[in-house]
């Protein structure tokens, strides 16, 4: 026993340090927990992370290789979405008579792999070589998982309409960190300023629509008055100006 520890436990705790050591260099992470299998024929090396002003990341069967061109990253967790999933898997074998045949059985997890061409990287739309990459596509990742529907398998629209309502629905992920970010610098300011976030915004619609110009306002009130008034100057221009008289 004493033989078969020294040969084993020492490769495996140097794996265990390197991969702490690599956890520690990627920059804007905090490691919140860092752990191992009590069976050390396992290697199993499992980690949650914090990346600053995002949330947390945790990970499953780490290897040194996992920052590097690993085969597989066992993903579990981010932000405020746990991974669970159920289904089912077909295996092809060779029965008793030399035939192929399918069997299913049920399979279940609480971690997915995000490299390669299975069947959950195949859900994201960008690829993912390693952990650092992982890190940095932060909000996309999230931004798919939350996508995905939740326990009981539905989701939810939100269709009311009326006053204050929610276009960019309730607590998403990106919708939640462009908040927090804002809070930061100006809660509300009036149009009479200049706002960076704002001239972003008008110039991607200008791009993405028929506008050349944008004029954001406050109601629905003062977005009518101000289109009122761009028709009226527009016949003035070409010399109608006794034009008074305007359909929607």
């Amino acid at each position: 026993m004493w033989v078969w520890y020294a040969f084993i436990g020492p490769g495996y705790w140097a794996e265990f340090k390197d991969v702490k050591q690599q956890l520690e260099s990627i920059p804007g992470i905090e490691i919140k927990h860092l752990g191992y299998n009590e069976d050390i024929t396992l290697e199993d090396i499992s980690a949650e992370i914090y990346v600053r002003d995002k949330g947390i990341i945790r990970l499953y069967s780490l290897t040194r290789d996992s920052f590097k061109e690993p085969k597989a990253i066992g993903f579990g967790a981010i932000g405020n979405f746990d991974i669970r999933f159920v289904g089912k898997h077909f295996i092809d074998v060779t029965n008793e008579q030399g035939k192929r045949e399918s069997i299913k059985h049920d399979v279940s997890g609480f971690a997915i792999n995000l490299i390669g061409d299975g069947a959950f990287a195949k859900m994201f739309p960008f690829e993912i070589k390693n952990i650092q990459g992982l890190v940095n596509k932060y909000d996309e990742v999230e931004d798919v998982i939350s996508q995905w529907p939740n326990a009981d398998n539905k989701k939810y629209l939100d269709f009311v309409q009326g006053i204050a309502v929610n276009s960019l629905g309730h607590a998403h992920p990106r919708l939640v960190k462009a908040i927090k970010d804002q809070s930061k610098k100006l809660w509300h300011v009036s149009n009479a300023f200049q706002i960076p976030e704002g001239e972003k915004l008008a110039k991607n619609l200008c791009k993405k629509t028929f506008a050349d110009y944008v004029m954001f306002q406050n109601s629905g009130a003062e977005a009518t008055e101000a289109a009122i008034k761009v028709a009226r100057r527009y016949f003035y221009s070409i010399g109608k100006t006794n034009k008074t008289e305007f359909y929607v």
